[in-house]
């Protein structure tokens, strides 16, 4: 069904809608392609920190002395983990992409922190993920 050929809604928002979906789809479509061929691990968990490469909005390293929390929330039947800073407005200015900044935002705005990873690009189920960053963080955060 064309925009015009509709009578619930307006043609020209009809039309903007669909841009907006294009573009937003394929944007993720893009990222998605790009984490595909991606050589670097998703996540990486050391005695520094946490190197966050699982998706296209990751923030890159996080030492353990910047995080205050880690907790786990689901959307729908997705599960994510989120991780609370201290310093969450220097995380979402080390963002130079507008569409990352803006989806960092609004992490911050939902969850108090731009910062959630999401398994579905991991090699890992989600307990024992959780179980992992949890037993570090407790070791290494101090």
């Amino acid at each position: 069904m064309l925009a015009h050929d509709q009578s619930r809604y307006h043609p020209l928002f009809m039309q903007i809608v669909g841009v907006v979906g294009v573009v937003f789809f394929s944007w993720t479509g893009l990222m998605s392609l790009k984490k595909l061929f991606d050589p670097q691990p998703g996540l990486v968990i050391n005695q520094k920190g946490i190197t966050d490469n699982s998706s296209g909005v990751s923030v890159g390293f996080i030492p353990w002395q910047d995080i205050t929390e880690i907790k786990s929330t689901q959307i729908a039947l997705t599960k994510f983990l989120i991780v609370q800073l201290n310093n969450p407005e220097e995380y979402l200015g080390r963002s130079i992409r507008p569409l990352q900044k803006r989806l960092l935002k609004a992490n911050y705005k939902k969850y108090g922190t731009p910062i959630s990873i999401s398994v579905n690009t991991l090699k890992v189920k989600f307990n024992p993920l959780v179980q992992m960053l949890t037993e570090a963080w407790e070791i290494y955060k101090s």
